[in-house]
């Protein structure tokens, strides 16, 4: 009997209506409690986070298992929490004022605790491990420090009091300060302290053996140096590691910190004519101090959020002053020149006590109290001052008391509140003026010359979308037909592509009312090569019960071989068995 055997190479080809996957757990657009602190996974989280990748990163100044505060880890979600480090207090407690990031190390500062219990400076790994002390304060070099800006090699930051008047001072720290720069200052304190008190003469010999064995150790020992010439030895050499920089000469000039390049920009609480507050700057080697505007109480008075620097421009807060003596927003530029009051607080939240963040000209922060429940809240404003919007009040639940500077991330802000919260120890949460629900595929194959799309849901109002086509390292606006009209509804939820003759990726950017703006996750549309057979065995003729095989090799994606035979009236798919083997495979036998 004769029979004829082929093979069928197909191709398998997608179903065109895209899979859609979640971006984010959180259910509901606005601000949300992503975690709840308690008292032994820290309480009142201070300052501001850091954000490396998916990780959040921050510091609480209560709570942990010594009640001196934590650091923390956790995912932008809200999950995976995990405790770092439980502070003690000869590590310093109450890190009131967050962390900084830097070559790998987190940076921070305690307000108390260490050697004089005036607070520390440190640094730990990402992982919790290695944690180090680069400065114990005391009441020379200052006390009780606050935020942290890092610029090289050096920290620099400010304390709340300490120094010769006990009214605070700048200071530098370098990120690797080994404890021979720490141990130079305290014996030159000890020195000092000893020719102050008339222990001993400045001009007579130095005899401290202590101090004679130290500095003969790093080869800085001169025989028949004086007293005053050691103590000035040590404190040169202790400077390379810790340095004031500035004494300050008036009460409460407690100031966060910001730095451009090589000048370092503050604003105080208090000082100034009319003991209202004053922006400054300085260099950082401590030279060039200069006081750049005073704050006369209706322009704003007792800021204690800190200056952002974004161009020549310096962005800040007041607690009071202002039109309504609830405190301001305000720019200025970096030489003093043209102050602006950009909005002045009333009864849509007052007294901000956070930074500012400033994302495509538009001002994010926070009120410390004020809103619909008397617990804060968060707004927004442009940077010339136009289009103030309140967005959200804090409560109970979702935490109020916020501080610190907010982080934005994919068109979500994330900030800590001191309280509040499911436990009343304070909450991390996150804000998002809109919510991507359904993402479209990531990867899509289909074959050429047909027509598929790409489609996105989101929660949200007053909604805009602008599909966008990636070419090189380039994002570029779909806003043409394109030839013969390939495709359609690119301002919409749903991209409609014809035609399909080449391998793209896109997205989607989607832009509220408010100016905030997100993207989709990259979309890679791929074109899949069709069968084509290369070589195939020809016709056999074999005797009956002897055993052959037939063969082809073809090319192409996602290939399968499917055998079939026909008797001589149909083709019918071969199964293995019966004498078959190989019926799904490129060799038949």
């Amino acid at each position: 009997m004769k029979s004829t055997v082929r093979l069928s190479v197909s191709i398998f080809v997608f179903n065109l209506v895209l899979a859609v996957l979640p971006l984010y757990t959180q259910p509901v657009i606005g601000e949300y409690n992503i975690h709840d602190f308690d008292s032994i996974g820290g309480s009142s989280p201070a300052g501001s986070m850091v954000m490396l990748d998916s990780d959040l990163f921050g510091a609480t100044e209560n709570g942990g298992a010594n009640d001196c505060g934590i650091i923390f880890r956790i995912k932008k979600d809200g999950s995976g929490f995990a405790k770092l480090f439980d502070f003690i207090d000869s590590t310093g407690c109450e890190p009131q004022y967050g962390l900084i990031s830097g070559n790998g190390w987190l940076f921070g500062t305690t307000s108390s605790g260490g050697l004089d219990s005036a607070g520390t400076v440190f640094k730990i790994r990402l992982d919790g491990n290695d944690f180090t002390l680069l400065n114990a304060f005391n009441d020379s070099n200052g006390r009780h420090p606050l935020n942290l800006v890092l610029s090289g090699d050096y920290l620099y930051g400010a304390t709340k009091s300490g120094g010769s008047s006990d009214f605070g001072v700048i200071y530098k720290v370098k990120t690797d300060n080994e404890p021979s720069y720490a141990a130079a200052n305290s014996l030159a304190d000890t020195l000092k302290k000893q020719i102050t008190d008339g222990t001993v003469d400045a001009d007579d010999p130095l005899t401290d053996p202590t101090i004679i064995g130290f500095l003969t150790a790093l080869s800085l020992y001169q025989p028949g140096m004086t007293n005053a010439q050691a103590e000035a030895t040590l404190r040169a050499y202790g400077r390379i590691g810790f340095e004031v920089l500035h004494e300050f000469d008036f009460d409460k000039s407690f100031c966060n910190l910001s730095i451009q390049d090589s000048r370092i920009y503050g604003i105080t609480e208090a000082g100034s004519s009319s003991d209202k507050g004053i922006i400054f700057s300085i260099n950082t080697d401590g030279s060039a101090y200069s006081s750049l505007f005073e704050f006369d109480g209706t322009n704003g008075a007792g800021a204690r959020g800190g200056l952002t620097v974004m161009g020549p421009f310096l962005y800040g807060t007041t607690q009071r002053g202002g039109e309504f003596s609830n405190g301001v927003v305000f720019k200025i530029g970096t030489d003093g020149l043209g102050f602006k009051s950009l909005h002045s607080f009333g009864s849509k939240g007052n007294g901000p006590r956070g930074g500012i963040t400033i994302v495509k000209n538009l001002i994010y922060g926070t009120t410390y109290y004020g809103g619909a429940n008397e617990f804060g809240t968060l707004y927004r404003v442009d940077t010339s001052g136009s289009d103030f919007m309140s967005l959200f009040d804090f409560d109970t639940i979702n935490g109020n008391k916020p501080t610190g500077y907010l982080l934005e991330s994919e068109s979500f802000l994330y900030g800590t509140t001191q309280i509040g919260g499911q436990n009343n120890h304070g909450v991390l949460f996150a804000y998002t003026p809109f919510l991507i629900t359904m993402q479209p595929s990531t990867n899509d194959t289909v074959c050429k010359y047909t027509n598929t799309g790409f489609n996105v849901k989101v929660e949200g109002t007053g909604l805009k979308f602008q599909w966008q086509r990636k070419s090189g390292d380039i994002w570029s606006d779909i806003s043409v037909p394109g030839s013969p009209t390939q495709y359609r509804n690119w301002d919409t939820d749903s991209l409609e592509i014809n035609n399909i003759v080449q391998n793209a990726i896109y997205r989607c950017e989607i832009t509220d009312t408010t100016g905030a703006t997100m993207y989709t996750n990259e979309s890679v549309l791929k074109i899949k090569r069709p069968p084509n057979i290369l070589t195939m065995s020809s016709d056999k003729i074999s005797c009956e019960d002897q055993q052959i095989s037939f063969q082809v090799v073809a090319s192409g994606d996602e290939i399968y071989y499917q055998w079939e035979v026909n008797s001589g009236s149909s083709w019918t798919k071969l199964t293995n068995g019966n004498g078959y083997s190989g019926t799904g495979e490129s060799t038949l036998s």
